[in-house]
């Protein structure tokens, strides 16, 4: 494979890993094919890609990319899609990042601000756009992950003192649920099983720990 550098922003679509990665000094987003043993497909070489570390997340259908681009100057130019052959800008997402597909393509999340935004939904054309959160000042959000069924959102999130909390929000309806006995773990990242049965929690800035909980939504959710 060509020498590059590969940074941690990665998804995978069944057995294609989608990694951002510089390559001659480009930076780029390359595939990984673990069925096949193929090292490496040049996906998107483009310039919203060069001046950051873009996240970019396969469609569950694996035919789009959703990522954030970058302007000239570093900043966060906002979130778009590309489709294999063009990239279209979702509107009204300047300084918006990361964002995750739905389990069922037809929405989006997304962060709406580094480090100290709520997540909003938008559809892939950007219409739509409804807050699901309500982060305290001085909170900021650290990670989010999708339950399978589409049906909750599960985030981590850090105040002023450092002191992390996990909770889940309802996609559908106003339900918020802060996850007693989390915060001594200080979790985080987290990442909703494919079963829809746990949540894997990275405890520390580092993510030095690895932890699973199970039972976690109440009864009737």
């Amino acid at each position: 494979p060509p020498r590059s550098t590969l940074f941690p922003y990665t998804t995978l679509f069944r057995s294609r890993i989608l990694v951002t990665a510089t390559v001659k000094g480009k930076r780029m987003f390359m595939q990984y094919d673990l069925a096949s043993a193929e090292t490496s497909t040049f996906l998107l070489d483009h310039e919203l890609l060069r001046n950051g570390t873009p996240f970019g997340d396969f469609s569950p259908g694996g035919r789009q990319i959703l990522f954030d681009g970058f302007g000239p100057r570093g900043e966060l130019a906002g979130l778009y899609i590309y489709d294999g052959t063009s990239v279209s800008r979702i509107p009204e997402t300047e300084g918006a990042r990361p964002a995750r597909w739905s389990p069922d393509g037809r929405r989006i999340a997304v962060a709406q601000n580094v480090q100290q935004g709520n997540i909003c939904l938008v559809r892939p054309d950007g219409t739509g756009p409804r807050k699901i959160t309500n982060l305290a000042a001085g909170e900021g959000l650290t990670s989010f992950s999708w339950a399978p069924n589409g049906r909750f959102i599960a985030y981590t999130s850090a105040g002023k003192d450092n002191r992390v909390s996990l909770r889940v929000a309802g996609v559908d309806d106003d339900f918020q649920e802060k996850l007693q006995g989390a915060e001594s773990l200080s979790p985080w990242r987290v990442a909703w099983s494919p079963d829809g049965r746990y949540l894997a929690l990275g405890s520390g800035q580092g993510g030095s720990e690895l932890w699973v909980m199970e039972n976690f939504l109440p009864k009737g959710k």
